[in-house]
């Protein structure tokens, strides 16, 4: 080969283009890059950088000589330098002793200086250290004119400021310059530069202060840099920041949670030195408190600096620091009251309205905190400032203090003399204005004479004397008496004290709050309040537990409150009213029963108290609320027996008559059970036999006398045992000898749900198998039953009869016919099943009946015919045979299997005979057809067509083996998509949730997953608690599954960014699925006047709202100014709303005319007409209008021509459409019709009548009927649950996210679980005007106090309020970011200061909502 400096035919190089030919590999390039030529050494450091740039790696190599190349000619060390760029970007350790040379090269070209930067930084991004020597030189180009060279190097910076940062600290002046630059990223490092300098050394970054404030409005990172930055100069020097103030408090309302962190940090330590400075930024300070826990830590601690210097400037934020009153955090708790403290102090009518949530903490003691951190100070420091800014308003505003005197008198003997001396004062200030109100605590103030501070016994005197002087004067001279306290001699001051306390004593009548008001005053959101007012119900309680009984269902409620003393409160008042209105209290059972275990010893004793008032006669045997809760296991509510079996469990078992009552009790609920009460008894049972009860009989004694008893209630509790020794075979391993002593005597049923529950012994256990134990007793005289039962053991536990197959093939020569033939059977089954290694029947077929032999060696793996005709005249053979002896039948279903696989055209012919074969009397050839057909469904499941109505029928075999079998098969072949879901399937399936056999209802659970069975999907979640691990598994991995394929079945789902009629859709849900809530108070943006009614919710659709009105007008109004577009007059009323869909509106009159109109024109395209008027509001999908007059009519959309009508027999409430029907609220009647032809689907009565509308959500209806929430399955109307509120229902429900909102007329709005059926949360908001409607995380509702409630969807909460202009609230719409009202005088839009409706025009999502008309 040629040298690169022989200018001849070198096949390594060529000439193209006036450019040499990359021909040569990297070591040869290497060595060219020292040749003398600067032609060669260009070519082979171009030819690096190319290959650099595709084989990084391979260049590595050659980086010591590349680098030799940076002082080399201009176009050579641009080279060079390009691929040391290239290679440092995914190899930067390779190129670290390129650094220096590297750092020279800045100061050269435009180019290489872009390229050495770039090197560097990658070096620095991987090995800091290795560049600290370049800082000088790399901040001289921070602001470079070129941008890449300006990214590099702050990007080289900034990963050696964050690990040295010192390095660093020297070039901040350079570093800031560069924070203004152009290019993001360049400012996005310079501040993370400053920031790292800021944590380590904050004095060195004073002077970027301006700089990092001008940063607070820039980019998400960059902001979040320059605030950490300022945060570490603030905790450094808080005057440097002062003046910055309300720039940093900005960012307590920024969208990253560390900048508000560090703005609340910055602004704590300008508060701590400079307070004076944050005086205008009180507002944003306010608003952060209910911001994220350190955020609140940090700026209520900066107010209550605040609120000591200039404390009228904190009066804004008195509202905020009232909620931080209950705040999970003791130091927030603690620093909102003192701030509350300084602020009564100045400006006492500022604080009155925080007064009850003060009096709150007065009784507080929690030494540690929620976190976990110890703050065992907080509660002494918390009341003192609660009863200092209480006293304090109790001087100018003594009535605002009356309520809370009580808790006041509560810390007039705490250790504190400031509390004292506070709670005294403020005492003496509202008897003086209201001595009435002290009466109640006359004895407390008594107390206080003997008190070591002399002004607490002063106040105590001053209040005691003005209640002696609020009376008759049938007593001492009062008046001398309270003169003489300010005698100068103390023993005459006491005499006066001492006579005036008898005095007031003798007065005292024990005034109690009005029920009503502290009812509400139980569900407030603050924990303070919530104590106060459960306080005063048991003091009302106490005195007239009459007046207390309405109060009975809000104190149970509070049972559950996050606040112990809360808790501890309403127990108290409860057991108080159970004493004299014990059936009051029943009421509340359930919750009483979960209170048991209460983690407060007190709350739990009291709760036994209460239980044992309500308890009928009990003997000494048995406690009173042991006896209880076994006489509500009856209860007829299903909630309450779930209770009471959790309270069963919880009292344990103390006494002989208790363990018979308490497992009697558990058994009879085991007999035709619901899944939750059936998994409550047996997690109860479960508790009793792991339990050490020293007690006889025992539990598990007391369950075997019952299983003695060879009734349905037996089988039942067998079934259980069995379920139990699946869960934990050691719970029942003890009973295994007993066990097995009943199988002789047992029915059959029992027989097999005991084997059942011995073979999960065995299995988990090293104990004998069942088989073992049942040959034992073969030559007991019973030998053909126990044959039999092997036999069928065969088919449900093969594993265990494998264990013992020689002994099986012994029996082949029994005397006893019928043992020889079930011999036959098992080793059949076992050899079917491929649990005998194929030889054991195989071997033994000279000993088997010749009438059995041609199926035995069928089974055994004999020769099979090989012509179709042969095949298909055995398989008739064998298929007579099913009915014959038991052994025989079972045989020819095991040859039939055989038959079957040998011929795929005659194999749907053999399944359909096995099939037959479960249909015959013989439980055993039952077992073993649905056994093989399992097996043969595994394996393959084609051919089973015809066989799956059999399949199905045998779910309901009276053998629990064949059910499990079955559902085996269906389960397998649904996994296959070999099965449809057809109309009856899944109501067939759901009978088996409840079967007491687990694997039938984990088979069933399994199937229904596989055919995607929504409409039983809550059923399916109930089973997550099952005791059995494998059904709790599979019903968890089935709702997932069904919760991932719910827009299959609910096509309405999909998202559609405009509210086109009633209730929004075609389901009546309710649900605003895009665009966002007002977060802010909103007002009111423009107002329409109308002089006729609106008495159905509007459509909204992009940019236009579509209004009927009773004057029989139907118009378009622009949604950014409610001008009017268009309107279309008709001669009578309408009171329904419009539907809006494929630009046409339809709309229903009272002269009985449904219109369809052109939605930019507003002119008619068609008028069909109906026998009377239009009541509901119509409904369009899938090109058809339904709508309800006389009947219920489906129009074709288009054209206005009758689909058809289907007659209802009664007025109609409103329309939901959905999965495939129409669902009509029809008097007392939810109706389902199919929508392909209006053939109905079923009808279900509901006693109180249908109110509302139907919804339709995840194949539920869910209707209002009277006070109750009522949800059915859309599959047959089948009731799902109920859920019962205190108040008619006059909305129709909402339903979002799996929960349903409902308003009821007992001023609530419930959240309810949509599946369960179970209360989330409720708020007391006051009688609803409007239905509930969702956007975003919020659900909104007018009331009939003109007022819009905004409430979070996930605790109730209430995020803003807003009281409309007009009157008579009768609807309200929500879309993105907007909101609209309509009452008795029109239409108005409402949004923030800075809204815009163009801004949310497109897309855009709004509501509408209202009573009646199905809206």
């Amino acid at each position: 080969m040629n040298t690169p400096g022989d200018n001849s035919s070198d096949p390594t190089r060529g000439e193209q283009d006036g450019e040499i030919e990359v021909t040569v590999g990297i070591d040869r390039l290497e060595s060219f890059l020292s040749a003398d030529d600067p032609e060669v050494r260009e070519y082979a450091a171009r030819t690096l950088a190319t290959e650099a740039a595709e084989r990084p790696a391979d260049v590595c190599s050659a980086v010591e000589a590349l680098t030799d190349r940076l002082d080399d000619d201009p176009a050579i060390r641009s080279h060079a330098a390009a691929a040391l760029s290239t290679v440092a970007a995914s190899h930067p350790r390779e190129v670290r002793d390129s650094v220096d040379a590297l750092t020279e090269r800045l100061e050269g070209s435009t180019a290489v200086r872009a390229d050495a930067a770039d090197a560097l930084a990658s070096i620095a991004d991987d090995h800091p250290h290795s560049v600290t020597d370049s800082t000088a030189a790399l901040a001289a180009y921070v602001t470079a004119d070129e941008e890449a060279v300006r990214v590099r190097t702050t990007d080289a910076l900034a990963a050696i400021a964050t690990a040295h940062p010192d390095t660093v600290a020297p070039v901040v002046d350079e570093v800031a310059a560069a924070t203004d630059d152009e290019t993001v990223a360049v400012r996005e490092n310079a501040t993370a530069i400053l920031a790292a300098v800021g944590e380590a050394r904050p004095d060195d970054v004073l002077d970027a202060t301006s700089q990092l404030v001008d940063r607070l409005a820039d980019e998400p990172a960059i902001r979040s840099n320059a605030m950490g930055a300022l945060e570490a100069v603030a905790v450094e020097t808080p005057s440097a920041v002062a003046t910055a103030a309300d720039h940093v408090a900005a960012r307590l309302a920024d969208d990253r949670y560390e900048v508000r962190v560090d703005a609340g940090s910055a602004l704590a330590a300008i508060a701590g030195e400079r307070p004076d400075a944050l005086r205008e930024v009180v507002d944003p300070l306010a608003a952060s408190l209910a911001d994220d826990r350190e955020v609140r830590r940090e700026t209520v601690g900066a107010l209550r600096d605040v609120a000591e210097t200039a404390p009228a400037d904190v009066v804004p934020a008195v509202d905020a620091l009232v909620d931080r009153l209950g705040d999970s955090l003791p130091g927030v708790r603690t620093d909102a009251a003192a701030t509350l403290a300084s602020v009564a102090a100045a400006t006492p009518v500022a604080v009155v309205d925080a007064v009850e949530p003060l009096a709150g903490l007065l009784d507080l003691d929690e030494p540690a905190a929620v976190d976990g951190t110890n703050d065992a100070d907080e509660s002494p420091a918390v009341r003192t400032h609660a009863v200092t800014a209480i006293a304090a308003v109790a001087d100018d505003h003594p009535g605002a203090v009356e309520s809370v005197v009580g808790d006041l008198a509560g810390v007039l003997d705490d250790a504190d003399e400031t509390v004292r001396h506070e709670a005294a004062r403020a005492i003496a200030a509202v008897a003086e204005e209201t001595p009435g109100c002290v009466r109640p605590v006359v004895s407390e103030l008594a107390d206080r004479l003997d008190d070591p501070h002399e002004p607490v016994r002063h106040h105590a005197a001053t209040a005691l004397g003005a209640v002696a002087l609020d009376g008759p004067d049938d007593r001492p001279d009062v008046p001398t008496l309270v003169d003489r306290l300010e005698e100068g001699d103390e023993w005459v001051r006491g005499y006066a004290a001492r006579a005036l306390a008898e005095v007031a004593q003798s007065r005292t009548s024990r005034p109690h709050p009005a029920i009503r008001s502290l009812r509400r005053r139980v569900d407030d959101e603050s924990p303070a309040v919530r104590r106060a007012a459960t306080r005063d119900l048991a003091s009302v309680a106490a005195e007239k537990p009459r007046a207390a009984r309405p109060a009975v269902e809000p104190l149970a409620d509070r049972l559950a409150d996050d606040d112990a003393s809360v808790r501890n409160n309403a127990a108290i008042a409860l057991r108080t009213i159970a004493a004299t209105y014990p059936d009051d209290v029943r009421d509340v059972l359930a919750t009483l029963f979960g209170a048991l275990d209460d983690p407060d010893r007190s709350v739990r004793e009291t709760t036994r108290e209460t239980l044992a008032a309500i308890a009928p006669a009990s003997g000494r045997d048995r406690r009173p609320a042991f006896t209880l809760a076994v006489e509500e296991t009856n209860a007829a509510d299903e909630t309450v027996r779930i209770a009471a079996c959790e309270a069963l469990s919880v009292l344990g078992l103390t006494t002989p008559a208790e363990v018979e009552a308490g497992v009697g009790a558990l058994c009879d609920l085991l007999v035709d059970s619901t899944p939750a009460v059936r998994a409550a008894a047996l997690e109860t049972l479960e508790a009793y036999l792991s339990a050490d009860f020293d007690l006889d009989p025992t539990p598990m004694a007391a369950v075997l006398d019952v299983v003695d008893e060879r009734d349905e209630r037996a089988t039942a509790v067998a079934a259980g045992i069995a379920d139990l020794a699946r869960t934990d075979s050691t719970l029942v391993a003890s009973a295994a000898k007993p066990l097995l002593e009943r199988l002789t005597d047992a029915p059959d049923d029992t027989r097999r749900e005991l084997i059942r529950a011995l073979a999960s012994i065995v299995a988990e256990t090293d104990r004998r198998p069942v088989t073992e134990l049942l040959l034992d007793g073969i030559e007991s005289g019973n030998s053909r039953a126990i044959a039999a039962e092997i036999a069928r053991l065969a088919a449900a536990e093969p594993d265990d009869v494998a264990s013992r197959t020689d002994d099986l093939v012994a029996l082949l020569d029994a005397d006893d016919e019928a043992v020889r033939g079930y011999t036959t059977l098992a080793l059949g089954t076992l050899s079917t099943t491929g649990h005998d290694g194929g030889s054991a029947l195989g071997d033994a077929l000279d000993r088997v009946d010749d009438r059995l032999l041609d199926a035995a060696s069928l089974v055994a793996g004999g020769e099979t015919p090989s012509h179709t005709d042969a095949i298909n005249k055995q398989l008739s053979g064998l298929g007579r045979r099913l009915d014959n002896d038991p052994w025989a039948g079972g045989l020819a279903v095991l040859g039939l299997s055989v038959l079957a696989d040998e011929s795929d055209t005659l194999r749907p012919t053999g399944v359909s005979k096995i099939a037959d074969g479960l249909a015959v009397d013989s439980a055993i050839v039952r077992t073993t057809a649905a056994r093989v057909l399992a097996t043969m469904a595994a394996d393959d499941p084609a051919g089973f067509d015809d066989a799956i109505p059999s399949l199905v029928d045998a779910l309901a075999d009276p053998d629990c083996a064949v059910r499990a079998n079955a559902a085996g098969a269906l389960a397998e072949l649904a996994g296959a998509d070999e099965l449809e879901a057809g109309s009856t399937l899944p109501a067939e399936l759901r009978s088996c949730l409840t079967d007491p056999n687990a694997r039938v209802r984990m088979r069933a659970i399994r199937t229904l997953g596989a055919i995607d069975a929504l409409s039983v999907r809550p059923e399916i979640r109930a089973l997550t608690d099952d005791p059995v691990p494998s059904v709790s598994t599979a019903a968890a991995k089935t709702v997932e599954r069904l919760e991932s394929r719910r827009p299959l079945e609910a096509p309405s789902e999909t998202v559609d960014p405009d509210w086109r009629m009633a209730r929004g859709g075609p389901d009546g849900t309710g649900h605003v699925r895009s665009g966002e809530a007002l977060e802010e108070r909103p007002s009111e943006q423009w107002r329409v006047e109308i002089d006729a009614a609106i008495e159905a919710s509007p459509a909204l659709v992009g940019d236009t709202i579509f209004v009927t009105r009773t004057d029989g007008t139907t118009a378009a109004l622009a949604l950014e100014d409610g001008s009017e577009r268009w309107a279309f007059e008709t001669e009578s009323p309408i009171r329904t709303a419009p539907a809006v869909v494929d630009e046409c509106v339809y709309v229903g009159a009272d002269d009985g005319a449904v219109y369809a109109l052109d939605a930019e024109t507003g002119e008619r395209a068609w008028r069909y007409q109906t026998d009377e008027p239009v009541r509901t509001s119509p409904i369009v999908v899938d090109g058809t209008v339904y709508a309800a007059s006389d009947a219920l009519h489906a129009i074709d959309a288009e054209t206005g021509q009758p689909d058809w009508t289907a007659d209802l027999d009664g007025a109609v409430t409103g329309l939901a459409v959905a999965v495939g029907a129409v669902f009509a609220g029809c008097g007392d009647r939810v109706i389902a019709v199919e929508t392909d032809a209006g053939d109905r689907r079923w009808e279900t009565e509901l006693e109180d009548g249908v109110s509302t509308a139907p919804v339709v959500a995840d194949g539920t209806v869910y209707v209002a009927s009277g006070g109750r929430l009522v949800a059915l399955a859309a599959a047959d109307g089948e009731e799902r649950f109920r859920f019962e509120t205190g108040g008619r229902l006059r909305a129709a429900p909402t339903v979002a996210d799996g929960t349903v909102f409902v308003a009821s007329a007992d001023h609530s709005l419930y959240a309810v679980d949509a599946a369960a059926g179970t209360e989330r949360w409720r708020v007391a908001v006051g009688a609803a005007a409007t239905a509930p409607v969702v956007i975003d995380d919020h659900v909104c509702l007018g009331t009939d106090e003109d007022r819009i409630h905004a409430i979070a969807t996930d605790d109730g909460t209430e995020r803003w309020h807003h009281d409309p202009v007009g009157d008579g609230l009768t609807a309200i719409a929500v879309a993105s970011g907007r909101l609209c009202t309509v009452d008795e005088d029109g239409i108005a839009a409402v949004g923030d200061a800075t809204s815009s409706w163009k801004d949310r025009m497109d897309p855009i999502s709004g509501l509408f909502t209202r009573f009646g008309n199905g809206t």
